[in-house]
């Protein structure tokens, strides 16, 4: 059986060869997830977690490297990808929606700063 982190990757890979820009969302997404969980399961924190925040900034930022018109959209999809990141978050911590703040907590600067942990 697959673990939900394989299932995962998997998944990113075969989108970002069909959907480059969906890859970049849902990336961000992911990113914003694992800020969540770090910031309200501060007991659960662990080097994968933090390795994983890293990770994906380190994506993203090749991403927005190579493709800089994407980083105005960034600031944009900010609100509706908070939610979908809230609903990852829900999901992997088993915490319900009503621990989460209804509005991004963090700004896009500090979502991808590689030096930035809630």
């Amino acid at each position: 059986m697959q673990s939900k982190r394989a299932s995962t990757l998997v998944d990113l890979a075969g989108l970002y060869d069909q959907d480059f820009f969906a890859w970049t969302r849902r990336s961000a997404g992911l990113l914003r997830a694992g800020l969540l969980k770090w910031w309200l399961q501060p007991g659960e924190r662990s080097r994968s977690w933090e390795r994983s925040i890293a990770g994906q900034r380190i994506e993203i930022d090749q991403v927005l490297e190579d493709s800089p018109s994407l980083r105005t959209r960034v600031q944009s999809g900010l609100p509706r990808n908070y939610e979908k990141s809230v609903q990852l978050a829900a999901i992997e911590t088993a915490l319900p929606h009503s621990k989460f703040p209804t509005e991004c907590p963090f700004t896009v600067e500090q979502i991808l700063d590689p030096e930035f942990l809630p």
